[in-house]
């Protein structure tokens, strides 16, 4: 059985030649069948210290046998890579030999091939050179094999349309430089009457911004600057007569606003004062005073409205404070009073409860004996009936208790 099988022709190589090499590798693949049969056995017994005593040896084994074939590699591949070298050496040596000899006898053997060669590049090269001085960029592909008649016809055609570009261009180069000139005094005249414009420059439109002046003609252009130039005139006295309206506009305008100022001026002063009277009207009111329509009182405090309205800052709150004081002293006065009072009406009302209880307390003890004798009074037959009994017994004790605090 082959456990390794390597194709020669995967590699090129003949059979015979293959088997040479195959024939170094071969006891490594015997001993590589025998190992085969040593691990199959191996894999058959059960784990245990010998099976696995005997896997270590047989894997040394393998690696012998590894080691072994790679030495055989690398002793066959330095044969083969040295067997290489010599064989290039052969065949620089044969090439270095007749390399010299073999392109003397292609010139020999082409002697009179190469003249014509010569004379057909000569004659393209004569022939290139006369079309450069034409300035033919892309000459015929057949340049070197044309005909002399057809050459002359070709080379002549070409001279020709040479000549008239020539002229052609000459002319153009003429009307541009008659086009240059004209249009440089163009702009001359252009940069001139714009110059001159531009005293009147807010007066020209938007379209006539951007003409060329240079090319209007020299009526139709002085009746244009007398136009836009009687246009500023005509807007410098609309504006003078417009600055003479606006100062008279300016000076009616001034009286209104101090007539208005004097306006908002009482009126802020009257809605202070309104402010002020409101103000002083609460702190009045929420210190407890009475408003009677002409003076505020409470007890023996008053402030007299006249007064109140017109005195300054430092005097209200002077007489305010003073007057808390005094309210605050009535205050305490009244609630000693009213304490007093109420005292006196609870002393009547606890002698007036003292009484009553002295009355009731006959009653209240003959309440809690008839309470006790509730507890004893029934006789129940069912335990849910005698437990309702015995719930009610408890609570009345409860009541019984409650009582006699």
């Amino acid at each position: 059985m082959d456990l390794v099988k390597v194709n020669a022709e995967d590699f090129g190589l003949e059979e015979s030649k293959a088997k040479e090499i195959s024939k170094m590798f071969k006891p490594m693949l015997d001993e590589m069948v025998l190992l085969e049969n040593e691990f199959n056995a191996l894999k058959r017994l059960p784990m245990s210290e010998e099976v696995m005593e005997a896997s270590k040896e047989l894997m040394k084994k393998y690696v012998k046998v590894r080691t072994g074939t790679a030495k055989v590699h690398k002793e066959m591949k330095s044969f083969y890579l040295k067997g290489g070298r010599f064989v290039d050496g052969w065949k620089n040596a044969q090439i270095m030999a007749s390399a010299g000899i073999e392109d003397e006898l292609s010139k020999m053997a082409n002697y009179y091939v190469n003249l014509e060669k010569e004379r057909i590049a000569s004659l393209k090269e004569e022939r290139l050179s006369k079309l450069k001085e034409f300035g033919v960029e892309y000459p015929p592909a057949s340049i070197d094999t044309m005909e002399e008649a057809v050459w002359s016809n070709y080379i002549a055609g070409v001279e020709q349309s040479y000549l008239k570009k020539q002229k052609a261009e000459q002319e153009a180069e003429e009307e541009a430089e008659r086009v240059r000139i004209e249009t440089q005094r163009l702009a001359k005249i252009h940069s001139q009457r714009k110059e001159e414009l531009l005293n009147y420059w807010d007066f020209v439109s938007e379209k006539d911004k951007i003409l060329n002046y240079g090319s209007i003609e020299p009526e139709a252009w002085d009746g244009y600057i007398k136009l836009v130039k009687g246009q500023k005139e005509k807007k410098a006295k609309d504006d003078e007569a417009l600055r003479i309206s606006n100062a008279k506009l300016e000076e009616e305008a001034e009286v209104l606003r101090k007539e208005n100022e004097e306006r908002e001026a009482i009126i802020k002063r009257n809605e202070a004062q309104q402010t002020l009277e409101k103000d002083r009207m609460n702190i009045l009111t929420q210190m407890g005073l009475v408003f009677n329509g002409e003076e505020f009182i409470y007890h023996d405090v008053n402030f007299h409205w006249t007064e109140i309205k017109t005195m300054q800052d430092v005097d209200f709150k002077k007489s305010v404070s003073g007057a808390l004081v005094r309210i605050k002293d009535i205050k305490v006065e009244e609630e000693r009073i009213l304490a007093e009072e109420e005292a006196k009406k609870l002393k009547a009302e606890a002698e007036i409860e003292k009484k009553l209880n002295e009355g009731d307390a006959a009653k209240m003890r003959d309440l809690i004996s008839q309470l006790e004798n509730l507890k004893t009074s029934f006789e129940f037959k069912s335990k849910r009936n005698q437990k309702k009994y015995e719930d009610f017994a408890g609570l009345t004790d409860k009541v019984i208790l409650f009582l006699k605090k």
